[in-house]
């Protein structure tokens, strides 16, 4: 048991190599479809016979997103390098071929255009205004009497609106002082008289 764990470790750790025939599979694919991973994937998986039996069993066992992975590093690292560099002319020609169709692709590319203003052209047409109902005739009498209660109205809010006008202190004090004098005197006595209490006055 343990040594068939330590046999699945090691093959998953073990890292398998690009094949030029595989490298040219994966360019042709991208051609016939750029930028689509799940359709190059799929053409690739077709081709499998042409492989090697490690690398048919990785694209038999790796996920979608594993082989994408796969296939579009390699494809960045191909594209960085000079072609100079590439040893296999079938893999050069690939190469070049996807540069010159990116570049189409780039180039046929249409230019976003401005939002047309749809409303701007089209004639600015006035809603259609309801005919107004016959009003029930009034009596003049009564539009005479609303014009007085408003004119009577408009006379009356001048003078809600005027504000006391403010006494001095001195004759605000003067007039308690009165107040308070005429309780004293007048109304305390007959207070206490109803009380039963006899006032000092009273006494003297």
């Amino acid at each position: 048991m343990e040594n068939d764990e330590e046999t699945i470790l090691q093959r998953r750790k073990r890292t398998v190599k690009f094949s030029e025939q595989e490298i040219l599979l994966i360019l042709r694919a991208y051609l016939t479809h750029p930028s689509k991973w799940s359709e190059i994937i799929n053409d690739v998986k077709a081709n499998i016979d042409q492989l090697e039996q490690a690398t048919r069993n990785l694209y038999s066992s790796a996920t979608n997103k594993q082989l994408r992975d796969r296939m579009s590093t390699k494809l960045s690292s191909l594209m960085s390098k000079r072609q100079e560099n590439i040893e296999s002319e079938p893999i050069r020609k690939a190469l070049n071929d996807i540069r010159n169709m990116e570049r189409q692709l780039v180039q046929v590319q249409p230019q976003p255009q401005p939002p047309q203003q749809e409303n701007a052209a089209a004639p600015a047409v006035a809603p259609a205004v309801p005919n107004p109902e016959p009003r029930p005739a009034q009596d003049p009498r009564n539009e005479i009497a609303a014009a007085i209660s408003s004119e009577s109205d408009q006379d009356q809010e001048p003078r809600q609106r005027r504000r006391p006008r403010k006494r001095p202190l001195a004759d605000l004090v003067r007039e308690n002082h009165t107040k308070y004098n005429k309780f004293m005197k007048k109304k305390m006595p007959k207070i206490l008289r109803e009380l039963g209490i006899s006032s000092d006055t009273e006494s003297d």
